[in-house]
């Protein structure tokens, strides 16, 4: 079901989250996967990155915004853990 938004701070976010000493490259690939057929919609993609000496979030490009659907975050809990997915309003 899509939302129509007024304000460009109604818009949710779709944060992941990810613990690694090092990022594997195969991740990166299958999230690219993932959220290209859900492209072009108005939802900035972040990533929440920890190890334990060092965190960051990142935001994808605006090329990666998305449209939040179920499927979405179905893929996406099946390739990063539901537990680190969420959609922050």
């Amino acid at each position: 079901m899509s939302r129509p938004f007024a304000h460009e701070t109604d818009v949710p976010s779709l944060p992941l989250s990810g613990q690694a000493a090092k990022p594997a490259a195969g991740a990166l690939t299958g999230l690219a996967s993932v959220l290209k057929p859900f492209q072009e919609g108005r939802t900035p993609v972040y990533i929440e990155y920890r190890r334990p000496d060092a965190s960051a979030r990142l935001r994808l490009g605006e090329e990666w915004r998305v449209n939040p659907t179920e499927e979405l975050l179905r893929r996406l809990g099946d390739l990063a853990g539901s537990d680190r997915v969420r959609v922050e309003y």
